[in-house]
C-alpha cells in the first residue's frame, strides 16, 4: 500500500475526528476480490485511548468513506487459517465472522500483529483469541538462540504504516525521558510535577518571545535596507531621465545644425 493512500486516510478520514491510524490492510471479501476496502486499526488521540477497527470504502470518485466500525473490545477471535507467512486469508469474529483476503502478506502480517498488540495493551479481560497464527507474530520481542535480547522485526512492520504520523520525534522523546528522570516524585506528587512543567513552559515561552523580538528586529533592518535600495533606484532613475533629456537636446541641436549646413550649401 502506498504512503500516499495512508497519508490521505489519516488526513481526510481520521484527523478531523482526532483519531490516529495505527496500521492498515488492503483487503477484499472472501470470494469477492473485485470489491476491495481498507481495514484500519485506529486509536483516539486523547486519553482514555479507544481502539477501533474501521472499514473504509473508496467510491467511484476516488473518495474514501467509513463503511462500518467495531470497537476493539468487541473482537472475539482472529483466525489466520494456517501459520504460513504467504497466506492471505484471515477471519475476524466480531458480531459475526467476517472473512477477508489481504492483497499482500506483509499487510496481513502487520495488521494481525497490531490487533494482538493493541488487544494486549487495552483489553483487560475477555481478550480475543488468536488461532492459526505464527507464535512469533503475537510477541512484543523475540529471543535469539544465543539468548540475546533483540528488538522484534514486527515493530518495523508497524512503523512502515505509522511513520508519517509519529506523535513525537526521537529527540522530543529523549527530552521527555530526561524531564521525567528529574522528577522522581511525579507519581506521588502530581502538583509538584505540574509546577515543574509550568515553570519549564514559562521559560520556553520567554525564549520564544526573545526569538520573535529578534526576528522583528531583523525584519525591520531588512525593511530599512530595502527602503534605502528603493530610494537609490529612484535617484538613479531621475538621473537617467536627466541624461536622456540632455541627449535628446543634443540630438535636436545636431539635427538643426545639419539642416542649416544643407540649406547654406544649397544656397
Amino acid at each position: 500500500m502506498s504512503s500516499t493512500v495512508i497519508r490521505t486516510l489519516q488526513q481526510d478520514i481520521f484527523q478531523p475526528t482526532e483519531e490516529r491510524l495505527i496500521t492498515c490492510c488492503h483487503v477484499s471479501k472472501y470470494l469477492k476480490k473485485k470489491k476491495t476496502s481498507f481495514l484500519c486499526l485506529v486509536s483516539t488521540t486523547t486519553l482514555p485511548y479507544n481502539i477501533s477497527i474501521i472499514q473504509i470504502k473508496q467510491t467511484d470518485k476516488q473518495i474514501f468513506k467509513k463503511k462500518r466500525s467495531w470497537a476493539l473490545a468487541e473482537l472475539k477471535s482472529v483466525d489466520g487459517h494456517n501459520e504460513q507467512y504467504d497466506t492471505l486469508e484471515f477471519d475476524l469474529h466480531v458480531d459475526k465472522v467476517y472473512r477477508w483476503v489481504a492483497t499482500n502478506p506483509k499487510e496481513r502480517h502487520a495488521f494481525i500483529h497490531n490487533l494482538w498488540k493493541q488487544s494486549s495493551r487495552h483489553i483487560l479481560k475477555d481478550k480475543p483469541m488468536f488461532k492459526n497464527i505464527p507464535k512469533t507474530w503475537i510477541k512484543e520481542d523475540a529471543m535469539t538462540p544465543e539468548n540475546k535480547y533483540v528488538t522484534s522485526p514486527l515493530l518495523a512492520l508497524e512503523n512502515d504504516f505509522a511513520e508519517d504520523f509519529q506523535a513525537i520525534t526521537d529527540k522530543e522523546q529523549e527530552d521527555l525521558k530526561r524531564l521525567m528522570s528529574g522528577c522522581e516524585y511525579a507519581i506521588s506528587n502530581a502538583e509538584g510535577f505540574m509546577e515543574v512543567l509550568a515553570r519549564d513552559l514559562s521559560l520556553l515561552d520567554g525564549e520564544n518571545v526573545q526569538c520573535l523580538l529578534a526576528s522583528e528586529e531583523q525584519v525591520e533592518t531588512l525593511m530599512e535596507q530595502l527602503e534605502l535600495a528603493i530610494n537609490e533606484a529612484d535617484r538613479l532613475e531621475t538621473q537617467l531621465n536627466a541624461y536622456d533629456e540632455i541627449l535628446c537636446h543634443v540630438r535636436d541641436t545636431m539635427e538643426k545644425m545639419e539642416k542649416k549646413e544643407l540649406d547654406d550649401f544649397s544656397g
